[in-house]
């Protein structure tokens, strides 16, 4: 079994800057998932296998919005600067 390192090992708790880091650490985690997962599917024959393992990488992208929806209870700033982004890209197609 893989052995893995608790990166909160010794912490009591984390203050709001570093929680908002965390954050939006594991949302860009959640999406690198989500995408080795296709890569995978991708080269997947099998389809019943491969439809499953698609459905896992969209649960990831699920996962990915329950973090952003956490990170938003703490900043408005991320969600403003997302949504200005947005607005960008459509006032430009």
């Amino acid at each position: 079994m893989a052995q893995h390192n608790n990166p909160y090992n010794g912490i009591a708790e984390l203050d709001e800057t570093h929680l908002i880091i965390q954050l939006r650490s594991m949302i860009a985690e959640e999406f690198e998932a989500a995408n080795l997962y296709q890569q995978f599917a991708a080269v997947i024959k099998d389809d019943v296998i491969r439809k499953q393992v698609l459905d896992i990488a969209n649960e990831e992208i699920v996962h990915a919005g329950e973090f952003s929806a956490l990170l938003d209870r703490l900043t408005e700033e991320d969600g403003i600067l997302i949504q200005q982004g947005m607005e960008e890209v459509w006032e430009e197609n």
